[in-house]
């Protein structure tokens, strides 16, 4: 008698007994390691997927961390430049109290010793302001480049220049000064000429037969919005006296004449006294030097005349340049009243700007009131206020330096703008891209615990099944062996 063995249960019940040892093993390894793709095998299609999403998210949370890392150190600038501006503001102060005439010597000192240690500590910030080990504000920060994004222009390129003393302060070009116009019956006209066309930051501004420095500057001033350039126009001259003793004169200033007053080599009061006394009309003020000589000025750069109204003759006229103190040209001699007595002074012109500029003169050089040069940079580190005049300058000086800080800041807050927005756009990205990661990559506990219990229930069952069959076989073999026996 033979017996017949079921060979294809058999098969089949190690088959079932094998995937349910891969199904344990498999959601075993999910639940341990939370991921449904812990092989190539597990999801061929959403590999590749994976893998890109995180690497995109990678990038992005990079990206956002140069962006933060370029707020940090932009922020660290910013902060710095606030000071800054608040010293040039403190220097603008001083300088408006300086130009008043009425300031004491004594306390002109004190303004002056302030304003140097307010620039000093400017450029102690400049030299001072570190983020990670780089500077921010010596001019060495330049072209500093973010990476905020994947592609090539995905950048924020930012370059801030020196914020020192030495560095900010305006731009200037100072015109030339003409000598007082010769002596002779009436005033000499002013020999400008419509030749005389100046071009400033690539605008021209035309000029007018006889024009006065004051004419002049209202032109150009009325581009300034285009050429970013301003003028001021001055006028300066300097009246005195060759009389020992004390003589009596009547002059004229801009064909308003003076009440009668008494000048000497040694004291020009009465001179200084009488002028004033008629500025309303004439738009001209007077102050003595301290060597002895009346300093006639014309704040707006008017043409400015002095015709002797006297018989005697110890008067003369000296051109002043526009510092107030530098004379131009020769002193000219006044005629008594009728002949060679009248003189013209005129004006000169400084130019401003925030930045770098550029004139062109056109006609007859000594005829414009500029001159074909670039400007040159007016620091306050080397703004003086020792005079009322150089204060006045000063200020023109100051305003330039905060308008250059608030530039610079603009500089900071717009590329802080960027950086902040792309910050804000990497980080979501990332919380995205993570997102989308974990639905394709990230196993679900709970069915996966759900298989393995199942799975490890059916082994059970398999097992229990398969030794139950055993057993049987078993018996039936017994029982035909007895039976044989």
């Amino acid at each position: 008698m033979s017996i017949s063995i079921n060979t294809a249960s058999i098969y089949s019940n190690f088959s079932n007994l094998r995937n349910l040892s891969r199904e344990i093993e498999e959601s075993a390894l999910r639940i341990s390691t939370g991921s449904q793709m812990n092989h190539a095998r597990d999801n061929v299609g959403g590999l590749h997927s994976s893998i890109t999403l995180r690497a995109g998210a990678s990038a992005a949370l990079r990206y956002a961390k140069n962006a933060s890392e370029g707020l940090a150190t932009l922020s660290t600038a910013d902060i710095a430049l606030d000071e800054v501006s608040d010293l040039v503001n403190r220097f603008r102060e001083l300088a408006i109290e300086a130009s008043n005439t009425a300031t004491t010597a004594t306390r002109r000192t004190a303004i002056q010793a302030e304003a140097t240690a307010v620039t000093d500590q400017i450029t102690q910030l400049s030299a001072d302001t570190v983020h990670n080990g780089t500077k921010l504000l010596d001019g060495t920060f330049t072209t500093k480049t973010y990476q905020i994004g994947p592609s090539t222009t995905s950048n924020v390129s930012v370059s801030l220049t020196s914020s020192s003393a030495a560095n900010l302060g305006a731009y200037m070009l100072t015109g030339s000064t003409r000598a007082a116009t010769s002596a002779a019956t009436s005033a000499t006209a002013n020999d400008t000429s419509a030749n005389e066309d100046v071009t400033i930051a690539g605008t021209t501004i035309e000029a007018a037969a006889n024009d006065s420095a004051k004419a002049m500057a209202t032109k150009i001033n009325s581009v300034s919005s285009t050429t970013g350039v301003t003028a001021i126009a001055e006028t300066y001259a300097l009246l005195e006296t060759s009389d020992v003793s004390a003589t009596t004169y009547t002059i004229k200033i801009n064909d308003t004449s003076t009440a009668s007053f008494s000048i000497s080599a040694s004291d020009v009061s009465g001179a200084v006294t009488a002028i004033n006394a008629i500025s309303t009309n004439t738009g001209v003020s007077a102050s003595a030097t301290s060597d002895f000589k009346v300093l006639l000025h014309d704040a707006d750069g008017d043409d400015l005349t002095v015709e002797n109204a006297d018989s005697d003759t110890g008067l003369s006229v000296q051109a002043v340049q526009i510092d107030g103190t530098t004379t131009q040209g020769s002193a000219v001699s006044l005629g008594a009243s009728g002949a060679s007595d009248a003189t013209r002074v005129i004006g000169t012109i400084r130019l401003s700007a925030d930045s770098s500029f550029s004139v062109t003169q056109s006609g007859t050089a000594s005829q414009g009131y500029l001159s074909t040069a670039s400007s040159a940079i007016a620091p306050l580190s080397t703004a003086s206020l020792a005079t009322s005049i150089d204060a006045a300058k000063a200020i023109t000086i100051a305003d330039s330096a905060l308008n250059q800080v608030a530039t610079l800041r603009g500089t900071i807050g717009a590329a802080e703008s960027r950086l902040t927005f792309s910050e804000s756009v990497n980080e979501r990205t990332y919380q995205n891209k993570v997102t989308s990661l974990s639905s394709l990559s990230d196993a679900d506990i709970a069915v996966e615990a759900a298989r393995l219990a199942k799975a490890q229930m059916l082994q059970k069952v398999s097992l229990a099944v398969q030794a139950q069959a055993r057993s049987a076989d078993e018996l039936i073999i017994a029982l035909l062996k007895g039976t044989a026996a």
